[in-house]
C-alpha cells in the first residue's frame, strides 16, 4: 500500500533528496515544522461535540439492534430504532471505518450490515 502524498511527505522527500541552497533548505524546514505543528493540533484529543456524544448513544442502540441478528439492510435497522435511514447509514459508515461493522451485498445489490465480531461469536459456540 502506498502512502498518501501529503505536503509533509513531499517536503520530507525534497529535503532529503534534492540539492538546494541553505536558505531554501531553511525555508522548507520551517514550512515542514509549521505543517507538523498544525497536524499535531488537529490530532490532539479534543472534547467531543454534543452531537458526537449523542451519536455514540445511537451507535450503541444500532449495535444492540444488530446483535444476534442476520445481516440487515440499513432501512430495517432504521425502522427498528425509529430513525431515518440516512442517519443510520451515516453512523454505519463511521462504524465500518472503526472496524465495528462489516458491509456485504444481498439480493438486488442491497447493502447488508452485520457486527464485525458476529462471526467470532458464532465460531466460539
Amino acid at each position: 500500500m502506498t502512502n498518501k502524498m501529503t505536503y509533509a511527505v513531499a517536503l520530507n522527500t525534497v529535503l532529503t533528496t534534492a540539492d538546494m541552497t541553505d536558505e531554501v533548505r531553511e525555508t522548507l524546514t520551517k514550512l515542514l515544522d509549521s505543517i507538523n505543528k498544525r497536524n499535531t493540533r488537529k490530532t490532539t484529543n479534543t472534547k467531543p461535540t454534543k452531537k458526537q456524544v449523542e451519536n455514540e448513544g445511537v451507535k450503541e442502540n444500532i449495535r444492540n439492534a444488530m446483535r444476534g441478528e442476520e445481516p440487515q439492510a440499513c432501512k430495517a435497522i432504521a425502522d427498528k430504532l425509529g430513525l431515518t435511514p440516512q442517519k443510520v447509514n451515516a453512523l454505519l459508515k463511521q462504524m465500518i471505518v472503526a472496524g465495528e461493522v462489516v458491509r456485504s451485498e444481498g439480493k438486488k445489490k442491497v447493502a447488508l450490515f452485520a457486527l464485525a465480531d458476529a462471526g467470532a461469536d458464532e465460531d466460539a459456540e
